[in-house]
């Protein structure tokens, strides 16, 4: 609610700098953390892991609101916010849990959410991809090959201060990974190349 907010006070521009900024920021930090929607976060929670949840809770509900507004006649996450709001204060929604939202957000944008949540609330890690073109003589065209990096080629996250703790408690608990993304690549062309010899 603080980012749409923002987003009316200050426009589209800032709001999709700031989600650009934050998402950076994930792909740096994002590496061997809980889940979201982790069972096994004991109370209280670390100020580290909370930290990391403010950061990638926003990002997560912009990627579901671009999701849940891709049908034209659609209000996305705003039309579900309001009716969690409305069900409350009518005292129908006692407590909201994260599967209940997911079942709203459905309801009201008519779509299955269960890849989007398997990925970005239950899963861990946030897809990196490598992208590299070639010409294609025959047909005149650039190629655009956009490929996801698998999880054993990024990087392992050094020892900190704030984590030392956590970590060590995983290791010593004997914690299973979270679930990783599955991989794929894409073919993408752009734009016919119009290059003729002078």
């Amino acid at each position: 609610m603080a980012d749409i907010f923002l987003k009316k006070l200050m426009g589209n521009n800032e709001y999709r700098f700031r989600m650009k900024k934050a998402i950076e920021r994930i792909c740096t930090e994002d590496i061997g953390q809980r889940p979201l929607a982790d069972p096994k976060m004991d109370a209280p929670l670390s100020s580290s892991t909370i930290d990391f949840i403010t950061l990638k809770a926003p990002v997560v509900l912009f990627v579901l609101n671009q999701r849940l507004t891709k049908p034209a006649n659609s209000m996305g996450l705003q039309k579900v916010i309001t009716k969690i709001l409305l069900d409350a204060m009518s005292g129908d929604l006692v407590s909201l849990s994260t599967n209940t939202f997911l079942k709203k957000c459905e309801k009201h944008g008519h779509m299955r959410l269960d890849t989007f949540a398997n990925q970005y609330i239950f899963g861990t890690g946030v897809p990196r991809f490598q992208v590299s073109q070639r010409f294609n003589r025959k047909k005149m065209t650039i190629e655009v090959i956009l490929k996801q990096l698998p999880m054993n080629q990024r990087p392992s996250r050094k020892l900190q201060n704030d984590t030392f703790i956590d970590d060590g408690l995983k290791h010593l608990d004997k914690e299973a990974p979270a679930p990783i993304q599955h991989l794929f690549t894409v073919l993408l062309i752009l734009f016919h190349c119009s290059c003729r010899d002078q």
